[in-house]
């Protein structure tokens, strides 16, 4: 009898944590363009809440999450302090961090969880994809979305930190699709 019920209170666990995510995702596609040479190719992709604080990471390139920020502290600093990189375990950064990716459309999905898998809270949330496009120079990507609300497709503008058009095409397109 025991084994029975602990079957099924495994098995109503399961079923419920799966229910709480799937009231809602967020897909990010972002439009990359591998660079050569050196200090390009570097960015992330996280959610934040309407305070502006990190709630998940969803991406992070390797070098970076490794500590390239330090030999290189121009590199994504807004990730870099927003995430608290620094005192983080490398299982942690492990999570979410992977190799520079080749060419192509790449799609980030936030299952509208924390960083500790909870479920957030219906509401205003923000994704943004920060990227270093050439040594300080810095484009990022972001827009509004509410958790829980209706499906949309949600458009970004680049914001750029300078004039610097050299390697500028890294990233050329990020959108979004909230999926209820």
């Amino acid at each position: 009898m025991v084994t029975v019920i602990c079957l099924l209170a495994f098995y109503g666990f399961t079923t419920k944590k799966e229910a709480k995510q799937e009231k809602g995702k967020l897909e990010i596609a972002v439009e990359y363009n591998r660079q050569a040479g050196r200090g390009s190719n570097q960015y992330a992709v996280w959610i934040e809440d309407n305070q502006g604080n990190l709630v998940k990471t969803l991406y992070v390139t390797r070098f970076t999450a490794e500590g390239g920020y330090k030999m290189r502290p121009t590199c994504m600093p807004v990730w870099v302090e927003k995430s608290g990189a620094a005192s983080m375990d490398k299982s942690e950064i492990d999570g979410f961090s992977g190799a520079t990716p080749q060419s192509g459309t790449h799609i980030y999905t936030w299952d509208g969880t924390d960083k500790n898998g909870q479920p957030a809270p219906q509401g205003e949330y923000t994704f943004v994809v920060e990227a270093t496009y050439i040594g300080e120079n810095i484009v990022t990507f972001k827009n509004k979305f509410n958790l829980g609300g209706s499906g949309v497709t949600i458009p970004t503008t680049p914001g750029f930190n300078s004039d610097e058009e050299k390697n500028r095409d890294m990233i050329t397109r990020v959108t979004a699709t909230y999926i209820p």
